[in-house]
């Protein structure tokens, strides 16, 4: 309950009691878990809308999966052979003492996109004390998430391999005194 308050000061979802919530018309409820996060006590608040109420579809499904797939594409995480063998061609381009390594993590990543208006509806969650709770931003659990990440670490490779570029040309037009 304690994470749930947090999310909903942090503006990532809406408390209604359960009876007011039941009255939006095509409300889908789905159940909420807990789950360990290392590093973090209070562990991960995960949604499961594997469930579908009559006459409507699971938001996790097989089915989904499929559609988020042609609509969004494969999601394709490098291997560690993929990253070894993009540090040796750098090395091989570069050589060793011109490379440095980065890690960026985005803090809260799921939690910086939201989902339209339109269909918050659909993230329900009933909780103790006669509250639900209606996720208004991505959340861990729901089978469309990686692939609406994976979408914008697209957009942000685009943008670092491009800034990259530009450093790159910079620093070579310097080296050989072009202006």
């Amino acid at each position: 309950n304690r994470q749930i308050y947090n999310q909903w000061k942090e503006g990532l979802l809406i408390l209604l009691n359960t009876e007011t919530a039941r009255k939006i018309p095509g409300i889908h409820f789905s159940a909420t878990s807990w789950a360990p996060k290392k590093g973090k006590e209070a562990g991960r608040l995960i949604g499961d809308p594997s469930n579908a109420p009559d006459g409507q579809s699971a938001l996790n499904s097989k089915d989904l999966h499929k559609v988020l797939e042609e609509l969004w594409g494969n999601i394709r995480h490098p291997t560690l052979e993929d990253i070894c063998l993009m540090i040796l061609e750098m090395v091989d381009r570069y050589g060793w003492n011109k490379i440095t390594l980065w890690k960026m993590d985005l803090k809260g990543t799921f939690t910086l996109m939201f989902f339209f208006k339109e269909v918050i509806k659909n993230l329900a969650f009933e909780l103790t004390e006669d509250l639900t709770m209606l996720h208004i931003a991505v959340f861990f659990g729901w089978t469309g998430t990686p692939f609406a990440f994976e979408a914008v670490t697209r957009v942000l490779r685009h943008y670092i391999a491009s800034l990259i570029e530009g450093l790159l040309r910079m620093y070579v037009d310097d080296l050989l005194g072009v202006s």
